[in-house]
This record gives C-alpha cells, sequence and structure tokens, in this order.
C-alpha cells in the first residue's frame, strides 16, 4: 500500500475473495444514498454527514495496514479478506437505525445476521459470527476464564476501535496524515 494513500472501497473489495466482494458490491448498490449521507455515530465518532462512509473506509484500511504487518510477523488463522468483509458490515444496521428514527435493533448483531441471510444469502462461518456478536466488544459475556473473542473478532475489534476512539474526528481526507 502506497505511504499516505488510503484504499478506496473498490480497491479494497479487490483484496476480497470474490463472493464476499461480490455482496459488498450488492450493498454499495443498494444503500449508496445512506452510505454517503448517514454520520458514522451520532455524536461520538465520524458523526459529520457522510461520516459512515469514512468510518468503514478507516477501519477497513487500517485493517489492511494491520493485517501485513502482524501477519508478516506471525501467521494469522484468518484471511485479511475476513476482516475486511466483517468490518464492511460491521456498522450496517446503522443505516436503518439513522436512516429511519423509528427504526429499532434491540440485538444489532442478531438483526445483522439474518438481514445478511435474507437480502443476500450470507451464511456466516462461527469465526464470522463470533466477530459480528463482538465486535464491539465482548461486554455482558466478557469471562475471567473463558475466551470469547477469537482472534478475526479481536483483529476487527482494534480496527474499529483505532478509527472511533483514536481518529474519531479522522476520516474526512483521501491521505493518511503525517503527523
Amino acid at each position: 500500500m502506497e505511504k499516505n494513500r488510503k484504499l478506496s472501497f473498490e480497491e479494497l473489495l479487490n483484496k476480497m475473495e470474490q463472493t464476499k466482494a461480490d455482496v459488498c458490491g450488492k450493498i454499495l448498490d443498494d444503500f449508496r444514498e445512506e452510505i454517503e449521507k448517514l454520520p458514522g455515530s451520532r455524536v461520538k465518532h465520524q458523526d459529520w454527514p457522510g461520516g459512515y462512509k469514512d468510518h468503514v473506509l478507516e477501519t477497513m484500511n487500517i485493517a489492511a495496514i494491520l493485517y501485513e504487518t502482524l501477519n508478516n510477523k506471525r501467521k494469522l488463522e484468518f484471511t485479511l479478506s475476513e476482516a475486511l468483509f466483517i468490518l464492511f458490515i460491521h456498522d450496517l444496521d446503522k443505516i436503518f437505525r439513522y436512516a429511519k428514527d423509528k427504526f429499532v435493533v434491540e440485538d444489532p448483531h442478531l438483526f445483522l445476521i439474518e438481514f445478511m441471510k435474507n437480502k443476500y444469502g450470507v451464511e456466516f462461518s462461527n469465526k464470522e459470527l463470533n466477530a459480528i456478536k463482538y465486535i464491539h466488544g465482548e461486554n455482558k459475556d466478557y469471562h475471567p476464564t473463558k475466551r470469547i473473542m477469537l482472534p478475526l473478532t479481536a483483529f476487527v475489534h482494534c480496527c474499529d476501535i483505532i478509527s472511533a476512539r483514536i481518529w474519531f474526528s479522522e476520516g474526512r481526507d483521501k491521505n493518511w496524515n503525517e503527523n
């Protein structure tokens, strides 16, 4: 990846396994207006119009950088394609919650699993299901002796947290800042 150049959705989808990239392409086609206009969150991160797109792109670009670095040190047990796919869809419920204030998503991860299955025919692996459920943390499922997050989950969680809690006001720029 060129230094200081963020990858576009098209470039990131080209790093994914074709079936997953095709699903992401359909989502982009189906929800282009919402993806371009909605905020990344109400107040905590990328909270401007279009922040949703900026946040998702940030998380995916962070993943591309971290994956290469970590996988060169020790072989990871998941693929970059799996990580990019989860990061692309991880906040998809916001499209429904933010675009339609009356729409209530009580359990975002279950909504996402059902939505992806019903609309796009996606069947998730166990590690992808774990990542969807715990990308935003273990919360009430935390256990002092049991491992809750699998490696893919921990990785996408880190990418999301970097974007949302370290670079919460970044992402509108087309390139990475050097400082």
